[in-house]
């Protein structure tokens, strides 16, 4: 998983794990409509094909929360509404980006 989401960032983008099953992706100095993109990418990268693990098959759906920073932002803020949009893309129905 952590290969494929690499796969679909840019050199100079910056990915790390974040909990049990969670990833952060920051995004410096990107638009709006380019993190949109990229997220998708991502996204489709992640379900274009199985995952082979110890002789078995997985299909895997990935459920993203956006976010961008605001003015005043600090690390929490923007973690904690980025948390805020993954739960809502996971109960929005999965494999999907959501916003906050």
């Amino acid at each position: 998983v952590a290969a494929r989401i690499r796969a679909a960032l840019r050199e100079f983008d910056v990915v790390g794990r974040y909990g049990g099953e969670e990833f952060v992706i920051l995004l410096e100095n990107t638009s709006h409509h380019t993190a949109q993109l990229i997220a998708e990418r991502v996204r489709s990268r992640i379900g274009s094909e199985p995952i082979n693990v110890g002789g078995k098959s997985l299909h895997l759906t990935i459920s993203q929360g956006l976010t961008v920073r605001r003015e005043g932002d600090d690390s929490q803020a923007l973690l904690s509404r980025a948390d805020a949009a993954m739960y809502k893309a996971k109960q929005g129905g999965r494999d999907c980006v959501a916003e906050a």
